[in-house]
């Protein structure tokens, strides 16, 4: 029951993210989606937070969005950067009411978006990088985040291959310790 629970919690988040961004005016619609579904009790909703120094993290080479390696999870997220552009395409009419529609929505999102999908690395088997693409494979040899995506880009391939050789290197030790 306790992982429906979750499973249900990160439901939840991605389809009211995705309710209020079909709520968006066409003009916004085509800039601003994310889709991270998943019915993995492995994955749960945290709140947003930078990484501190000492945690390993790789960002996609546009900057909008981390990994971030904790205790025992990985953690996609919006950057900081990420969060100031989200609607950076965002050409709704200014003075209409539409316009104020947009911008409730906005908030709304922004509320939403101020969070990341954990993934506990108790259920990885393994991490490599593979050029500028990193791969988190779980267990079933499904791979993590591999469908995630916002605004057309797929962050787990936009990272520098230097970056991602280093971050699949420190999640492989961390799966490693936990065998």
């Amino acid at each position: 029951m306790r992982h429906s629970a979750r499973s249900l919690r990160l439901g939840v988040f991605t389809t009211s993210a995705l309710i209020v961004l079909a709520a968006l005016p066409a003009s916004a619609q085509s800039r601003v989606s994310v889709d991270a579904g998943s019915s993995d009790s492995a994955s749960f909703v945290v709140p947003r937070r930078a990484p501190a120094s000492a945690e390993p993290a790789i960002s996609t080479r546009d900057q909008r969005v981390a990994l971030v390696l904790r205790d025992t999870v990985v953690i996609m997220q919006l950057t900081d950067t990420g969060m100031a552009r989200l609607f950076d395409g965002d050409t709704a009419t200014r003075g209409s009411g539409a316009a104020l529609f947009a911008r409730m929505a906005r908030a709304s999102i922004s509320v939403l978006m101020d969070h990341g999908i954990a993934y506990r690395i108790s259920a990885l088997s393994s991490a490599r990088a593979e050029g500028s693409r990193l791969v988190l494979e779980d267990r079933a040899g499904k791979h993590v985040f591999e469908d995630t995506s916002y605004n057309g880009h797929h962050p787990m391939t936009d990272f520098s291959p230097a970056d991602a050789a280093r971050f699949a290197s420190a999640v492989q030790r961390a799966i490693d310790a936990r065998r």
